[in-house]
């Protein structure tokens, strides 16, 4: 069984530029599943990185790529694994 910190961190995090894409893995009683979380990061007045949401017409192709290898990600680990 996963220890608390472990649970407390994601699986995988694809960044492109300063878009993320947060792949994070839930045990349900279904089997596991995967969620994504876009997020922007962002530097705040005092310098200090904060993240958000929100998301302006240029970082959209960004997010975009961001998501798209979070998916790629998410189909390999859902794979079956295949024996040789």
């Amino acid at each position: 069984m996963a220890d608390s910190k472990s649970k407390n961190r994601p699986a995988h995090t694809v960044r492109v530029g300063h878009c993320k894409a947060v792949i994070w893995v839930n045990n349900t009683k279904n089997g596991v599943m995967h969620s994504v979380v876009p997020v922007r990061i962002y530097r705040n007045e005092a310098g200090d990185w904060e993240e958000t949401h929100s998301l302006s017409g240029t970082e959209i192709l960004l997010m975009k790529e961001a998501l798209d290898r979070a998916f790629d990600w998410v189909s390999q680990q859902e794979q079956p694994q295949q024996s040789e």
